[in-house]
């Protein structure tokens, strides 16, 4: 006697299902690497992020020319300025989060120009404070330290917004400007010290990078990029 057997459909697996579906973080991910214009404005920015690079943390990194000369005059002893010029930097890791949201609360270009006051004004005013080393921890490792930890988080994330196949490239080049900065401003803050003193030393520095940074940043930084990799960038950052 012959059996006859039915087969039935089993029930597909909500993992599987899930598995093959495409998230909207997934898509939209997706959809912003297409839309990057690869390049075009992008060198602009790149060219801006590392003029405010070159000035900013290369400030930082010529800042043992400044403080032999501090020390020379005794204003303070070496491992006190030496600590100013360390707080400086140390911003850039602390003020992180901070900056990661304000930048995402006031926009990109705001956030440029409010950096480059910070910095430039800093430095400014460093020039009063040159004979006080309680003033360059206010003025020098404060102000200035906040402000490059503002420019740090945007050239970070920035230029990469335009780039898909040449975005290390370019981030390259964006980070390298602090490297040639530190070089270049060692060389010409020597020069102006054994010339012009420490205090016109601050003034010229500051002055000249507060221009450079306001003329680079009037190129609109963030136009044409996709808003949301450009939040999410910033998200990972902070």
């Amino acid at each position: 006697m012959s059996q006859s057997i039915q087969l039935s459909e089993l029930p597909r697996s909500s993992h599987s299902t899930r598995s093959l579906a495409a998230t909207p973080n997934e898509v939209t991910h997706h959809h912003s690497l297409d839309d990057m214009p690869e390049g075009g404005d992008g060198w602009v920015q790149v060219a801006s992020c590392s003029m405010i690079m070159f000035f900013s943390v290369g400030g930082f990194y010529s800042w043992g020319v400044i403080q032999a000369q501090l020390a020379a005059e005794s204003i303070a002893s070496n491992s006190t300025l030496a600590f100013i010029g360390s707080l400086g930097v140390s911003f850039i890791a602390f003020g992180a989060i901070l900056m990661g949201r304000l930048i995402r609360w006031i926009g990109a270009r705001n956030a440029g120009f409010l950096s480059c006051l910070l910095m430039g004004g800093g430095q400014i005013l460093s020039s009063a404070s040159s004979k006080n080393a309680g003033g360059l921890f206010v003025t020098n490792g404060i102000i200035v330290g906040l402000g490059t930890s503002m420019s740090f988080m945007l050239c970070s994330t920035l230029p990469s917004q335009y780039f898909k196949r040449k975005r290390g490239l370019a981030n390259g080049a964006v980070f390298s400007a602090a490297g040639i900065g530190g070089a270049v401003l060692s060389v010409v803050q020597n020069a102006l010290i054994s010339r012009l003193g420490v205090a016109w030393t601050f003034r010229i520095i500051g002055a000249s990078g507060k221009i450079s940074w306001t003329v680079d940043l009037s190129k609109n930084p963030g136009k044409g990029i996709n808003p949301e990799s450009f939040q999410s960038n910033l998200e990972v950052l902070s």
